[in-house]
């Protein structure tokens, strides 16, 4: 993947809103090989509003394919709730490559940031702290909470305000997880 972005040239100027940034901006993430400063694998700054991956052309073979463009959106929906980050097949492979890795990022609700923390193996290990950037992940003096909370704030801010707890014409509950294909599309989100 490239480091470079672009701005798209659009015909007419955004309207200006009142918010000074998305509701919900997904600013950074890293990939740790161990849950230690020293061991980041890779990290990603995303901008506000739309951010768009693609893979560059390629003189051999299929341009665009096995680049990590789906990994990209499945770990990216993985910080924010998905319940999965691959297929089997990748999960493990990636665990044989980090079997201590975690997925470390900063995403910010309606302003506020929020530092977040998921292990690659287990659910035990993740855990939320509101009001940290990801400058701050690995302060001892941050105060973590249970990666839930982050779960909840974010139904509070997008779930609530909608009116309906629940699916009409079912008693299916309506939850933050249900948003998720939306906000990264990728070949299985659904």
């Amino acid at each position: 993947m490239s480091n470079t972005q672009a701005t798209l040239p659009f015909a007419h100027q955004p309207i200006e809103g009142e918010r000074k940034e998305p509701r919900l901006w997904i600013k950074k993430f890293g990939i740790f090989s161990h849950y230690k400063s020293e061991k980041e694998v890779r990290q990603v700054s995303l901008r506000r509003g739309l951010n768009i991956i693609w893979a560059k052309e390629s003189t051999e073979g299929a341009s665009g394919h096995a680049a990590g463009k789906s990994t990209f959106c499945r770990m990216l929906r993985y910080l924010i709730g998905d319940h999965s980050y691959g297929s089997d097949d990748f999960r493990v492979a990636l665990l044989g490559e980090f079997p201590e890795g975690v997925i470390i990022g900063e995403v910010r609700i309606n302003g506020e940031p929020w530092v977040l923390c998921r292990s690659l193996r287990t659910k035990s290990g993740d855990w939320a702290a509101e009001g940290s950037t990801y400058d701050q992940a690995f302060d001892e003096d941050v105060s973590r909470s249970d990666y839930k909370s982050f779960l909840s704030a974010l139904h509070k801010s997008f779930i609530t305000p909608l009116g309906v707890s629940k699916y009409p014409g079912t008693e299916k509950e309506l939850i933050w997880q249900h948003f998720l294909p939306w906000l990264t599309r990728d070949q299985d989100a659904r």
